[in-house]
């Protein structure tokens, strides 16, 4: 039986290696961009579980509001999910590595806040900053311009919180540039933002 066991151990091991060649030779067959596609594909549609199989074991992730040092990228896709933002098409392309890192930017247009239901245009300019190293996203930075977005869908709904719904600003808000993401907050985000579509 002992003899046994250790035939089966061993073919068991040989099996698990061979699956991670297999799994090895198949992302090293994929360009950059294909992989860059598909985490933005996997991002657009709120699965953490597959972007999280794409990340690097020590990938670092700046989400959406990159500027607040945030770390917790899952929170904010629950969050981005709970607001009604949309990743809108995605040209990737190669950057001119810099060294053997492999580097893919995408540029993307994106609706929030629920600016597609108020029949808006989607707002432009914002690109993902991808860094990637065998087959693994190392490095994902969410860029996005503000700039548009903050003046026609952040500070109005932001002003209409504070006309409707005073109580809710502190639970919302951690500064007025900045969105709080608990698990009340996301929830109330998502009321919220419906309350708005309707109100416009």
């Amino acid at each position: 039986l002992i003899g046994i066991a250790a035939v089966v151990a061993v073919v068991i091991g040989v099996f698990a290696l061979y699956q991670t060649t297999q799994t090895s030779e198949i992302a090293a067959e994929r360009t950059p961009v294909e992989i860059a596609m598909e985490y933005l594909d996997a991002y657009r549609n709120f699965d953490v579980e597959r972007v999280e199989s794409m990340l690097a074991e020590d990938a670092t992730v700046s989400p959406w509001e990159s500027f607040a040092s945030r770390t917790d990228w899952q929170r904010d896709l629950r969050y981005l999910e709970a607001t009604g933002f949309q990743i809108i098409g995605g040209e990737c392309a190669e950057v001119p590595p810099t060294s053997e890192v492999q580097r893919v930017r995408c540029e993307y247009e994106a609706h929030g806040l629920g600016s597609d239901q108020i029949e808006l245009e989607p707002f432009d300019g914002h690109q993902f900053q991808l860094f990637i190293e065998n087959g693994q996203v190392t490095v994902s930075r969410m860029g996005f311009n503000f700039s548009e977005f903050s003046q026609t869908m952040w500070y109005p709904f932001q002003a209409w919180i504070k006309d409707n719904h005073p109580e809710d600003f502190d639970v919302l808000y951690e500064d007025p540039g900045l969105s709080r993401q608990t698990d009340d907050a996301i929830a109330l985000w998502e009321e919220r933002v419906q309350d708005y579509v309707e109100f416009k």
